[in-house]
């Protein structure tokens, strides 16, 4: 289920929505995040996709860019103010089944006024935008992802990478805990104290910008599969080199 989404015009706002979009990703998980280039494969229904995004989102966050308004079509009019644009679509289907809707104002734009808004979009005006600023790009990010939490989005808490480098700690731990370990329980032990190791790696990376009880885990399971994998080859090698 799409939780949060993504909305924006390519043209101008595509590099600045992409970062915007890994950051929520890093916080509440790629399947809580609809973005369409990113989320839509070769072949999708993009209407119905996107129509089905809706439905399931929570909050939709508007990146709005200096030529949101003015981007042309192809005889010369706004595009925003023709009926299949699809950025109109986004925005005006969520203001019409009263789903919260977040502008994010980049690259320095200016809040827009009434008249400059199609009518379908004319909430927006009566919305208090949110501007990222590049010179400020961290503190913005920080603002929206308050304004998200408020709509009860719940970041991802701990992945199934620290799960499962814990659950092969523990059975490592099991290879190695008796007094007398055969070398064959010891490569065992190694084997899955490394897998472990990996996993929790993993975890932590991905886990690097989330939350801090997340990052807390998997450092956890890091330490933890690094000693079970440093007590398994240190049972493979012969007291006789000690």
């Amino acid at each position: 289920m799409s939780k949060i989404f993504v909305s924006y015009r390519q043209q101008g706002t595509l590099m600045r929505a992409g970062r915007i979009a890994d950051t929520l990703i890093s916080h509440f998980g790629a399947g809580n995040i609809f973005q369409d280039q990113a989320t839509l494969h070769g072949g999708s229904d993009w209407q119905q996709a996107i129509d089905k995004a809706l439905k399931d989102c929570s909050v939709l966050v508007a990146v709005i860019g200096p030529h949101w308004l003015e981007h042309k079509s192809a005889n010369g009019g706004r595009r925003i103010d023709e009926p299949d644009d699809y950025v109109l679509l986004e925005i005006a289907t969520a203001l019409n089944r009263d789903i919260p809707v977040i502008p994010v104002l980049v690259g320095g734009t200016k809040r827009f006024h009434l008249e400059e808004l199609p009518d379908p979009l004319k909430k927006l005006a009566y919305i208090e935008p949110l501007s990222i600023e590049d010179s400020a790009w961290h503190a913005g990010m920080h603002s929206l992802l308050e304004s998200i939490r408020r709509f009860d989005i719940n970041p991802k808490k701990i992945g199934w990478k620290t799960f499962t480098s814990l659950a092969l700690s523990v059975i490592g731990m099991f290879a190695i805990g008796s007094d007398d370990v055969s070398l064959e329980a010891a490569i065992v032990g190694l084997v899955l104290g490394l897998l472990a190791l990996v996993l929790s790696l993993r975890s932590y990376y991905e886990f690097r910008k989330g939350t801090q009880r997340g990052r807390s885990w998997a450092v956890g399971a890091i330490i933890y599969s690094g000693l079970i994998a440093l007590v398994a080859l240190d049972e493979m090698i012969p007291d006789k080199y000690f």
